[in-house]
C-alpha cells in the first residue's frame, strides 16, 4: 500500500467496493457494507463450498453470485478506480514498472500482487513481514 485506502472508500450507498483485476472483482482487496446484501453474498459463496465444491476460490465463488446479483439488482457495486488501485499486471507491465524505482505511480492507493503467480515468487519480492517492496521502501501499512 501506498496511502491508507479508507479515504477512497466513499460510495456510501454501495453494498461492496472491489477492486477490478482485469476481468472480475478481485477478492484480495474490497470492503462490503453489513447491508442485507452484503451478508447474503458471503453465505451464499460460503454455501457454495460448503456443498462441496472446496476447489473454487473465494474469488471464483464471490464473483459468481456477486454477478448474479447485479444481474438481479439485489445489490450495489463499485469497481475501485484501477489506476489508483491497479491490478499487478496493470501497474508493472501497462505503468512501465519492472524495477524497483522506475515510474513511480504517484496517484496508486494500493496494488495487488495478483500478477505474480504463485506463494515464492510472491515473497521474493515482499520483506519479512509480507509487505511488498516498493522503489520508495516498504509499505508503511
Amino acid at each position: 500500500m501506498f496511502h491508507n485506502p479508507l479515504d477512497y472508500f466513499t460510495c456510501v450507498e454501495c453494498d461492496i467496493q472491489i477492486q477490478w483485476d482485469g476481468r472480475e472483482g478481485n477478492t484480495g482487496f474490497y470492503i462490503v457494507r453489513p447491508t442485507q446484501a452484503g451478508i447474503e453474498l458471503h453465505n451464499k459463496a460460503l454455501q457454495i463450498w460448503q456443498q462441496g465444491n472446496k476447489l473454487t476460490t473465494n474469488q471464483k465463488a464471490i464473483d459468481y453470485i456477486l454477478n448474479q446479483m447485479v444481474a438481479n439488482k439485489t445489490i450495489k457495486l463499485e469497481y475501485l478506480d484501477v489506476d489508483r488501485f491497479p491490478h499487478g499486471s496493470h501497474y508493472f507491465e501497462s505503468g512501465g514498472r519492472m524495477f524497483a524505482g522506475e515510474n513511480p505511480c504517484t496517484q496508486c492507493v494500493m496494488v495487488h500482487n495478483n500478477w505474480i503467480v504463485g506463494g515464492d515468487a510472491k515473497r521474493s519480492v515482499s520483506d519479512p513481514k509480507g509487505r511488498v517492496m516498493q522503489g520508495r521502501g516498504i509499505s508503511p501499512y
